[in-house]
C-alpha cells in the first residue's frame, strides 16, 4: 500500500467517523428545513424573503437545494440524514485532492511531491472542518472551479466553461473569475471574439438553466436571496469591526468593496497580460483574484478561504517556494483559530449537544479575540497577494510592525466593547430593557439565566418587550402557545407563554418588578432578524404611519376581535394589555419605540398622544400597576412630554449619543445635544415630576449589530450621572453584551 492510498484511507476514516455526529447547528438546520420544504413543493426563495430566519436563510443557487431534499428523505434518523447530506462534500474532497495530485505529477514528474499535494489537501484540518464537520458545501464549487482551470489551460474550452458554470450554479463566487478567464483566453490563447462568446454562453448556461424555474415563479424573491450576501458583513475582515460602529458601512460597504476589488482586479489583469503562458501563471492568477476578494470583500466568512486552497497548494509545490507556503500556512492557522474561537457560540458543532453559548464562561474574552483577529486576516492576505504579484516580501522590521500594531491596537481600544464593568453612581431607580425575553434570559439553563442577568444588570425593574401583535392578537392565556414570533431577538429555543409566566415568577422571587414592554413599531426586521406585525399590516394598516402605530387613530371594524368601526386603538390596546398583565402577573406596562420617526408632530398629534397616555395611565393605575414610557426616538419634543409625563411613573429619555449620533451619522445628536435636551426637559417640568426622568445607558444591539465602545460608554455614563437624575434605563440589556453595570456609593 503506497503513501497516497494510506492518506486516502486515513482521510476517509476521519471524515466518516466525524460526519454523522457533527454539523454547524444553524447551517444544518437550514439544510434540513430547505430539504423538507422542497419536498413539499414550496418555493425556498419565497420562504427566505417572507420568514423571520434571524441569521438568514438559503441564499444560494438551486443545485444544493436539490441534494438537501434528497437527504431529507432519510430524516427519520438525524445521523443518517447528516451523513448522506455530507456525502457529496466528502466525494468532492477526494476529487479535489486527486486533481491537485494529477496536476503536480504532470508538471513535476515527481510522485513524492504530488503525494504531498494530495496530503496537504485531504488531511488538511481546515478542509475537514469546513466540509465533513461543519457541513458547508464550498468544496463542491471549489473543485468545479479548479477543474475548470485545468481544462482551460489544456484548451478544452467547452469542458472548462461547463465546469465553471456548474461551480456558479452551486455558489456565485466562481463568477468572479470569469473576467480573468476571458482575458486569459484572449491574450494567452489567442481566441477570437466568437470563441470567447461561446465560452461565456456555455459558462452561464448551467446557472441560467437551474435558475429559470425560480425566475419564472418569482424573480424578485430569487434575485433578492441570490444577492443577499452582497449587502451584509462577514466576520473575518476589517469591515467586521467597522460595520459595528458606522452604519454607512452596512449600507454602502458593498459599493466601496466593488471599487477596491475592481482596482486590484485591473492590477492582476495587467500583470497577467505581461506574464508567461505556463500553468503556474494561470493558477497563480486565479489565486491572486481570490486573495483580492478576501482583502476587499465586506462579506468574508471563515469558510470562504477554502476556495483558494487547491490553487495555493498547487502554487507553492510547483514553484517550491517556502515563503509562499509559510504565508498560506499562517492564513490556514489563523482561520482555524477563528473557527475554534467561535465553536462555543456554535455549540461546538456537535449534533446532539445542547449548550447555551450566551451563558458560557469566557464569552466576552472570545468576542474581543475575534474582533482583534478579524482585521489581521485580510492584512496577511494582502501580504500574500503582494508577494504573489511582485515576488517580493518586505521584511517586517520594527519600522513596519510597530506602527501597524499601534494603529490596530488603538483602533481596537477605541472601538472595542471590552468586557469591563461600567462604573455608575448609585441611583434611586434602574430599569433593564433587554431587546426581548430571549436576549436577556433562556429557557434551557438553570434559573433561566436570572442569576447571570442580575449580576450584569442589578435593576429594580425588568421590561420584557414584545412585538405589538403579541397584544393585538392576544385572546387568553395558553400555556402551549409559542411567543418567539413576537421577539425582536430570538434564538430558536421554543419559548411559550408558560415560559414567560415562569420567568416572571422567578424574577418576582428575586424581588424584581417585571413589566410587559410593547414595541409600537409595526415591523422591526433587519438582516432577517426581528419581527413582523401581520395583524397590523394586513388587517389594520389604517392605524400605521411611518411603520409606527398611531395610538389615537380609529380602527376599522373587525368581527374576529370584536372591534367596532371607529374604535380608538388605545381603548382596544388598554383592554388587552390589562388582560395580559393579569394573566401573566406583570407589574405593569412599558411603551417602547413609540412616536413618529420623522419627528414631525401637529397639535392634533399632541392632543392624541395626551389622550392615549391619560387613558392607559388611568386603566393601569386603577389596579395598582406601573406605567413607563420611552420618549419619542430621542426627539426633543418638550411640548408633548410636558403633557404626558404626569401620566407615567417613569419617563425614559433616550440619551443615545453613540447610536443616533455616530452609528447613524446624525452628528448633531451628540452628548452636548442630549445634555441640552435633558436640561430643557427638566426646566419645563414641575419639581415633583423631575424625579420620573431616567436617562439611557446604551450597550449593544444584538439585532442590528452595533455596539458602543467601552470608553465612550463610560464617559457617557459619567456625564449623565452629573445631571443628578433619579436613575436610568439600561437599553439593550442583553446577556451577550460584554458590559456589566456597577454602582458606586
Amino acid at each position: 500500500m503506497n503513501n497516497k492510498t494510506k492518506i486516502l484511507i486515513s482521510g476517509l476514516l476521519i471524515r466518516f467517523v466525524l460526519a454523522p455526529f457533527t454539523g454547524h447547528p444553524w447551517d444544518i438546520k437550514i439544510w434540513q428545513d430547505v430539504g423538507r420544504r422542497t419536498l413539499l413543493g414550496q418555493n425556498i426563495y419565497d420562504i427566505g424573503v417572507e420568514s423571520n430566519w434571524y441569521w438568514g436563510y438559503y441564499a444560494y443557487p438551486p443545485l444544493w437545494m436539490i441534494w438537501c431534499a434528497l437527504s431529507y428523505i432519510f430524516s427519520a434518523n438525524i445521523y443518517l440524514m447528516i451523513l448522506i447530506l455530507k456525502l457529496p462534500i466528502i466525494v468532492s474532497d477526494v476529487f479535489a485532492a486527486q486533481a491537485i495530485y494529477d496536476v503536480i505529477l504532470q508538471k513535476t514528474g515527481n510522485e513524492k511531491t504530488a503525494t504531498k499535494g494530495f496530503a496537504y489537501y485531504f488531511l488538511n484540518p481546515f478542509v475537514i472542518l469546513v466540509g465533513s464537520i461543519w457541513g458547508m458545501f464550498d468544496t463542491l464549487p471549489t473543485i468545479m472551479t479548479f477543474i475548470s482551470t485545468i481544462y482551460l489551460y489544456e484548451k478544452k474550452w467547452s469542458a472548462s466553461a461547463l465546469t465553471l458554470g456548474l461551480g456558479i450554479a452551486l455558489k456565485i463566487y466562481p463568477a468572479f473569475l470569469l473576467p480573468f478567464y476571458l482575458v486569459y483566453m484572449k491574450f494567452k490563447q489567442n481566441l477570437d471574439a466568437g470563441s470567447i462568446a461561446k465560452y461565456f454562453t456555455l459558462c452561464v448556461a448551467p446557472a441560467v438553466i437551474v435558475s429559470l424555474p425560480f425566475l419564472i415563479i418569482n424573480y424578485n424573491s430569487y434575485l433578492f436571496m441570490i444577492f443577499f450576501h452582497a449587502g451584509h458583513i462577514g466576520q473575518l475582515t476589517y469591515w467586521f469591526l467597522l460595520s459595528h460602529e458606522f452604519y454607512f458601512i452596512v449600507d454602502y460597504g458593498f459599493l466601496i468593496f466593488a471599487v477596491l476589488f475592481g482596482i486590484l482586479y485591473l492590477v492582476i489583469l495587467r500583470g497577467m497580460k505581461k506574464g508567461e503562458v505556463g500553468f503556474e501563471v494561470l493558477n497563480r492568477g486565479i489565486l491572486t483574484v481570490l486573495l483580492a476578494f478576501f482583502i476587499t470583500s465586506t462579506k468574508m466568512n471563515d469558510h470562504y478561504f477554502l476556495w483558494c486552497i487547491p490553487y495555493a497548494i498547487t502554487d507553492f509545490l510547483l514553484i517550491e517556494d517556502k515563503r509562499n507556503r509559510r504565508l498560506f500556512t499562517t492564513l490556514v492557522l489563523m482561520d482555524m483559530l477563528f473557527v475554534i474561537l467561535t465553536l462555543p457560540i456554535n455549540n461546538f458543532f456537535l449534533v446532539s449537544y445542547k449548550y447555551n453559548w450566551r451563558y458560557g464562561t469566557g464569552l466576552y474574552a472570545i468576542a474581543v479575540a475575534l474582533i482583534a483577529i478579524a482585521p489581521i486576516f485580510p492584512l496577511i492576505c494582502s501580504r500574500y497577494f503582494y508577494y504573489l504579484t511582485t515576488l517580493k516580501l518586505p521584511k517586517l522590521g520594527h519600522k513596519r510592525v510597530i506602527p501597524i500594531c499601534i494603529t490596530l491596537g488603538i483602533a481596537i481600544l477605541l472601538l472595542g466593547p471590552f468586557p469591563l464593568p461600567i462604573q455608575a453612581q448609585k441611583v434611586n431607580y434602574v430599569i433593564a430593557v433587554p431587546e426581548s425575553p430571549a436576549a436577556g434570559f433562556a429557557i434551557n439553563v438553570d434559573d433561566m439565566g436570572i442569576k447571570q442577568f442580575v449580576q450584569k444588570y442589578d435593576a429594580d425593574t425588568i421590561v420584557l418587550p414584545f412585538a405589538p401583535d403579541f397584544v393585538n392578537t392576544y385572546r387568553e392565556y395558553d400555556a402551549t402557545r409559542g411567543v418567539e414570533e413576537y421577539f425582536k431577538v430570538r434564538f430558536d429555543e421554543g419559548w411559550h407563554q408558560s415560559d414567560v409566566k415562569q420567568l416572571i415568577r422567578l424574577l418576582h422571587l428575586e424581588g424584581k418588578k417585571v413589566l410587559v414592554g410593547v414595541y409600537f413599531m409595526a415591523d422591526y426586521v433587519y438582516n432577517f432578524k426581528g419581527y413582523k406585525s401581520q395583524w397590523l399590516e394586513k388587517n389594520h394598516p389604517e392605524i400605521l404611519y411611518e411603520n409606527t402605530i398611531v395610538p389615537y387613530a380609529d380602527l376599522h371594524r373587525d368581527d374576529n376581535y370584536e372591534i367596532a368601526e371607529g374604535t380608538k386603538y388605545y381603548t382596544y390596546f388598554s383592554e388587552v394589555i390589562l388582560k395580559i398583565v393579569d394573566d401573566f402577573d406583570f407589574d405593569g406596562a412599558a411603551l417602547l419605540k413609540i412616536g413618529k420617526t420623522s419627528g414631525q408632530y401637529t397639535f392634533y398629534d399632541t392632543d392624541g398622544y395626551t389622550q392615549f397616555y391619560k387613558y392607559v395611565s388611568e386603566r393601569l393605575h386603577s389596579i395598582g400597576k406601573k406605567f413607563i414610557s420611552e420618549d419619542f426616538f430621542g426627539q426633543d419634543r418638550l411640548e408633548i412630554y410636558e403633557k404626558i409625563v404626569p401620566y407615567v411613573d417613569y419617563f425614559i429619555v433616550q440619551t443615545e449619543a453613540w447610536t443616533y449620533g455616530i452609528y447613524f451619522m446624525n452628528f448633531e445628536k451628540n452628548t452636548d445635544y442630549y445634555a441640552r435636551y435633558v436640561h430643557s426637559l427638566l426646566d419645563g417640568l414641575p419639581e415633583y415630576e423631575k424625579g420620573k426622568i431616567l436617562f439611557t445607558v446604551e450597550t449593544m444591539d444584538e439585532q442590528e449589530g452595533w455596539f458602543v465602545p467601552y470608553f465612550f460608554l463610560q464617559n457617557e455614563v459619567h456625564l449623565y450621572d452629573s445631571f443628578g437624575l433619579s436613575g436610568f434605563a439600561i437599553s439593550h440589556a442583553n446577556v451577550i453584551s460584554p458590559f456589566t453595570i456597577r454602582f458606586e456609593g
